[in-house]
């Protein structure tokens, strides 16, 4: 039996049929890392344009833009078997600071004066 989904979704991501409990005092015959979650990717840019405004100052502007596709990074599937969200994933991958891997699309732009 197939772990994964004919559908798979972030609701549905490993199939809860394919397991069972083990007998009462036994292990479970599952291995390590059985179901992978969904794959992590970003795209990161960043640009950057100097201005000479004389010969001794230089205006240096620079615009960056963090997960440009806006691409939501759902984190891993919730592996406890005896969860009611076994299965499901319920949580992404940086839920809790605002700036990094996996939160949504930011733009921030800089102006720096070298003399």
């Amino acid at each position: 039996m197939s772990l994964i989904p004919a559908k798979q979704t972030i609701n549905n991501w490993i199939k809860a049929a394919a397991f069972a409990v083990p007998a009462n005092g036994t292990w479970g015959n599952a291995g390590r890392n059985l179901v992978r979650g969904p794959c992590f990717w970003q795209a990161d840019t960043a640009l950057s344009r100097d201005f000479h405004l004389n010969e001794r100052f230089i205006l240096m502007f620079r615009a960056e833009a963090f997960n440009v596709f806006n691409r939501a990074q759902f984190g891993n599937p919730n592996s406890n078997f005896s969860s009611a969200n076994f299965g499901q994933i319920t949580t992404t991958v940086n839920g809790t600071s605002p700036t990094g891997s996996g939160t949504p699309r930011q733009f921030q732009f800089a102006m720096r004066v070298r003399f």
